[in-house]
């Protein structure tokens, strides 16, 4: 096996042990299926300009025009959002899709997948630019820092390894966290790669450490990200949770027509997104530099938001079992449907794009 050290651990733990006890406090998911307040976990603590998906429908009234309140509840990894939505602690959670399938081969969840809110694949590996490193099967006998012991990094590399015909086993995992303190592990040589995505690759190069991509199978990978749900809450919390899904369609609409507009949008939100100590031109660098790369893993499929066709569904799955995610493959049809898709998709695409193009961010945000 390889070998795994965690940097973070105890603080994530008792983060994701916070969050448990706070939502139960608020009541969890809702049982009330008339009720207008919906619980929405994320993977993303930091909430980035990649969570342009909870903060645009926010801001721009995608979800309470639909009637629907909506409070975003942040997460430390996938597999925290999983229990959360399996015990019913919340309604619905964007979530990696191969927590989803562990969840299902390993019994301790029931939960199906209505949405890909990242069709794409924004994971890959990376190392310093000058470094001798240039291809994954320069990684065996190396040490690999992760953004997170909580994320699926370790198992991706794992899987495209043995896609390869590699040894993932001579492989060392270290928790280094993400921007400056990712840059200074790899600075110093605590680590010689990094594990990690888009958004959190780009905050290391914004620190003037430069990253270069290792090309690998993950290049071909899809489905990175799914909402997902109790089975018996798609089925019979149908109008919650189509509603959540057409907001976040239109503010993935919004954010693919105009970056700079759904940023600024996102501040308003979650004005600690924004980069502290320099100019607002070079604040929006930044934040672009983040939000960028994720806006190209995020696209409609076969011209709807939210879907993705079964053969990635299927390759995903068989990622899953490489990487040792889960031991035994899942039917596709047993974790993802798309029937709530064509009501989801019900909005006018082209009236959403026009408005992000103006960008009259006064209107936009009087509310």
């Amino acid at each position: 096996m390889p070998a795994t050290t965690s940097l973070r651990r105890t603080g994530a733990v008792l983060a994701a042990v916070a969050l448990t006890a706070g939502l139960t406090a608020c009541g969890g998911a809702g049982s009330d299926a008339s009720s207008p307040t919906v619980t929405f976990g994320v993977n993303a603590p930091e909430l980035p300009g990649s969570a342009y998906y909870t903060s645009v429908p926010t801001a721009l009234g995608y979800w309470s025009g639909q009637g629907l309140d909506v409070k975003v509840q942040p997460f430390d990894g996938s597999g925290a959002i999983m229990t959360a939505v399996a015990t019913d602690k919340i309604l619905v959670g964007a979530a990696g899709s191969r927590s989803n399938f562990a969840a299902h081969v390993n019994g301790n969840a029931d939960s199906t997948a209505f949405y890909a809110y990242i069709p794409g694949n924004p994971y890959y590996p990376t190392v310093p630019e000058a470094g001798p490193i240039r291809t994954l099967a320069d990684l065996q006998g190396r040490t690999v820092g992760l953004y997170s012991l909580a994320g699926e990094g370790e198992r991706l590399v794992t899987a495209a390894m043995r896609a390869q015909g590699l040894d993932p086993t001579t492989v060392r995992y270290v928790d280094i966290g993400i921007g400056g303190s990712a840059a200074q592990s790899l600075r110093s040589g605590q680590v010689d790669a990094y594990m990690g995505y888009d958004s959190v690759n780009a905050q290391i190069e914004a620190t003037g450490y430069g990253l270069r991509r290792i090309a690998s199978p993950m290049d071909d990978y899809g489905f990175a990200g799914s909402v997902v749900a109790r089975p018996e809450r798609v089925r019979d919390d149908r109008d919650r949770l189509v509603k959540l899904g057409r907001g976040i369609a239109e503010g993935s609409e919004f954010a693919r027509a105009n970056p700079e507009c759904a940023l600024r949008v996102h501040w308003s939100v979650y004005p600690e997104a924004k980069a502290a100590g320099v100019s607002d031109q070079e604040a929006l660098r930044k934040g672009l530099d983040e939000m960028r790369p994720r806006l190209e893993q995020v696209f409609p499929v076969d011209e709807r938001w939210g879907a993705v066709t079964p053969e990635t569904v299927q390759q995903t799955v068989d990622v899953a079992v490489a990487g040792g995610m889960i031991s035994e493959p899942v039917a596709p049809g047993t974790i993802f449907t798309p029937d709530l898709l064509a009501e989801i998709n019900d909005f006018d695409r082209q009236a959403v794009a026009a408005r992000a193009r103006t960008c009259d961010l006064p209107a936009l945000l009087r509310r």
